[in-house]
């Protein structure tokens, strides 16, 4: 290997490294607040004005509830992940991804306040792989129609994009009515709920450097960024220390 590209290779392994690190770091330190914080009451979280975090029933708003583009379950918030073969046996590139969602409410024995999921990261318990569709085939026809009646909210353009000669892979997770979910990241939004059963509108606050919605509980949802933070230290170790050894030979 040339010493040009020996640089050229030290400052990606860096580079990329040291975004990895930083993005684990971001991640555990996600962890540990979600993991370290009260979870409260619902009614205790309507009235918060700092960064709340609650558990509840999912409860859907008449009106506000959509049926999930590649399974069509009746939703109120979707994640979607398109995936297309990779080199290597059994892997994966993700081609898109995104989540669609509608204000739902979440109530517990205390009270019932409306979320506001704009801005937030969803995580539903169920996301698999949903559909296959073979080299040269379109989606079905369902699909293209749900997709078409969410097209405000996803990637409609890099979706149909992906039919190409190569086959493609959907998967999805769905947040539904009767579902547990831990809410972390909210704060009291000044307006009125939609719905007369909430006190209150949450939404995320400006304070908070996560807004996330899981499926779950509060162990559920420290887990899941402890899971991510590890992955990508992990990561990012595996290009950064390599990258420092090859920086220290030009010395």
């Amino acid at each position: 290997m040339s010493e040009p590209t020996r640089i050229v290779v030290v400052i990606v392994a860096l580079s990329l490294g040291g975004i990895l690190l930083a993005a684990g770091g971001s991640h555990l330190r996600q962890w540990y607040r979600i993991s370290t914080s009260e979870v409260q009451a619902v009614r205790d979280a309507a009235q918060e004005r700092g960064v709340a975090e609650f558990e509840g029933t999912v409860r859907p708003i008449e009106g506000e509830t959509f049926h999930a583009p590649f399974t069509g379950t009746e939703a109120v918030a979707s994640s979607y992940t398109v995936r297309a073969p990779s080199t290597g046996e059994g892997k994966y590139r993700t081609v898109t991804s995104g989540t669609v969602a509608r204000p739902f409410l979440v109530a517990d024995e205390t009270g019932c306040v409306e979320v506001d999921p704009s801005g937030g990261d969803i995580e539903p318990a169920n996301s698999e792989r949903r559909l296959t569709v073979g080299e040269n085939d379109t989606l079905p026809d369902d699909v293209r129609l749900r997709l078409s009646n969410t097209s405000d909210e996803l990637d409609l353009d890099t979706i149909l994009a992906a039919e190409t000669d190569e086959r493609r892979y959907y998967w999805e997770g769905t947040v539904t009515a009767g579902d547990e979910v831990h809410v972390y990241g909210a704060t009291t939004a000044d307006r009125t709920p939609s719905s007369r059963s909430a006190t209150a509108v949450l939404t995320k606050a400006d304070a908070a450097d996560l807004f996330r919605i899981t499926v779950g509980d509060e162990g559920d949802a420290s887990r899941s960024k402890l899971v991510e933070g590890l992955v990508l230290l992990g990561l990012g170790l595996m290009l950064f220390g390599p990258g420092v050894g090859w920086a220290l030979t030009f010395i």
